[in-house]
């Protein structure tokens, strides 16, 4: 009897990653019903970036997650340098995200960090879901040299006086987007 269990528990797995991948149409789906909060939802956020982001029709992607409900992907901190208050959001517009970087919060000087199509932010979530699955959150030196002395194959920057941006693909990986040199370089978050 138990074997018989098994043995249906196993044919419905396989029957369930079958109809994830050889329906393309339930990613099309999953695309069309990524939730995007409009920017007026993250009243924190300083008058002239809303302003930037509203005039751009952009939106904030909220990944499908059990462990919160707040609004996600929008986030404070000292980013381009140690002694500026910078905003970093990870933005769409037409199912094209984008990690922006607003220096001093304002929208005057506006980083454009890395990009990539919504479609490729998803994932299966368990239960038959597919859902949108990157994240950003702010790291700080610890975290940057722990994890690149991990995983670690990039050069470290000298004088980490101030805060990465982590790009987390939920349950998968990260990437780590230091400021440094006027330039975005890219450094090994969590594997």
């Amino acid at each position: 009897m138990l074997k018989n269990i098994s043995i249906i528990i196993t044919i419905l797995v396989l029957f369930q990653v079958k109809a994830y991948s050889s329906n393309p149409n339930v990613w099309d789906l999953a695309l069309e019903n990524i939730e995007y909060l409009p920017v007026d939802s993250f009243p924190d956020i300083p008058q002239s970036i809303k302003s930037y982001l509203v005039q751009n029709n952009y939106k904030v992607p909220q990944p499908v997650t059990s462990v919160s409900k707040n609004h996600l992907n929008v986030i404070k901190g000292n980013f381009v340098r140690s002694n500026t208050s910078d905003w970093a959001i990870l933005c769409s517009k037409d199912y094209h995200s984008k990690l922006l970087v607003f220096e001093s919060d304002s929208s005057k000087n506006t980083h454009f960090v890395t990009e990539f199509d919504d479609k490729n932010g998803l994932q299966g979530c368990g239960n038959g879901k597919i859902g949108y699955s990157y994240s950003i959150e702010p790291v700080d030196k610890k975290f940057i040299v722990d994890h690149q002395k991990l995983y670690g194959d990039s050069i470290l920057p000298n004088n980490l006086d101030h805060c990465g941006v982590n790009l987390i693909f939920l349950g998968k990986g990260s990437t780590i987007y230091f400021h440094r040199d006027n330039k975005w370089l890219k450094l090994p978050g969590s594997d």
